[in-house]
């Protein structure tokens, strides 16, 4: 049969499929296909299917690889395709490296600089660039050096690599949520808290954090937030499972007010960390100590 048609059907399978990982397998099948006929088209365009679908789990395993066969595939033959048709998923991909324990501060220094070089070469700000570093200054607790790169994110005019609005809204709640400025976080929050800005991931991931960082500190507030939190993950994809980490900060909220909800949530989810990457497992985990 013809490779083409063989990759074809494929998709038509990956069209119909809901669940992620699923998704995941079929084209782990066409990428093998296209990859014994030396057809380097179909590889760009099946792998970036691959990335696209697995960022809906709580994994990078089979993106990872896959993006950095298109960074080269790119490097050794511009012509292949246009840079910019594979930035987004590198942001994706800077963003999985600054969370993997196996990759090097030093690595992570060089893949940042070179995403960098690339949108400025594509004339793109360096306005995710700087939300990139926003990321990894929390990840690593450093929230002095957050805060600077926030000032500089919102400084820098937003172009077509930016995120958008209520997801960097949210990571501006998180982090006055983590240096303790409640208020200043439901200010800041105010579009997300009254729905004026909203996207797939957010406010849910935005109320998962006010809960939990307001329960921790004893304020009275979290309850009203855990409440928005549970109204959003109803309307959820039930199918998406990379919202490990949120689930998690319910359970947390849960186990003290509510243990056997909060089993009941954890038999919804605790599946999902069999196949996450060592940072989203081990929140995971931190989240669920109490529990038991």
């Amino acid at each position: 049969m013809n490779h083409n048609l063989e990759i074809q059907k494929i998709l038509l399978k990956v069209d119909a499929s809901s669940r992620p990982e699923d998704k995941i397998n079929l084209l782990k099948q066409a990428i093998h296909i296209a990859d014994a006929n030396n057809d380097k088209e179909w590889g760009v365009d099946l792998r970036l299917d691959l990335i696209r679908a697995e960022i809906n789990t709580p994994n990078q395993t089979e993106g990872f690889p896959a993006f950095v066969w298109i960074l080269d595939a790119y490097d050794n033959d511009p012509d292949l395709l246009d840079e910019d048709d594979f930035l987004w998923q590198y942001k994706w991909m800077v963003e999985y490296s600054i969370r993997n324990p196996l990759i090097l501060p030093e690595q992570v220094d060089h893949i940042l600089e070179d995403y960098r070089n690339r949108l400025k070469r594509n004339g793109y700000t360096d306005h995710s660039y700087y939300n990139l570093l926003v990321y990894r200054h929390v990840f690593h607790g450093r929230l002095e050096e957050a805060g600077e790169a926030l000032s500089k994110r919102d400084e820098t005019e937003r172009d077509g690599m930016s995120d958008c609005i209520p997801c960097e809204l949210g990571a501006a709640v998180e982090l006055a949520l983590l240096s303790n400025q409640f208020d200043e976080a439901i200010v800041k929050g105010h579009d997300l808290i009254t729905f004026k800005s909203w996207c797939s991931e957010q406010p849910f991931c935005a109320f998962c954090d006010y809960s939990y960082y307001l329960e921790k500190a004893g304020d009275t507030r979290a309850k009203d937030f855990f409440e928005k939190a549970e109204a959003e993950l109803s309307k959820l994809d039930k199918d998406k499972t990379s919202h490990l980490a949120q689930m998690g900060q319910l359970i947390d909220y849960l186990n003290k007010y509510d243990k056997e909800k909060a089993w009941k949530y954890f038999e919804k989810c605790a599946h999902w960390d069999l196949d996450a990457s060592d940072a989203e497992s081990f929140d995971f985990i931190r989240y669920m100590l109490p529990l038991f």
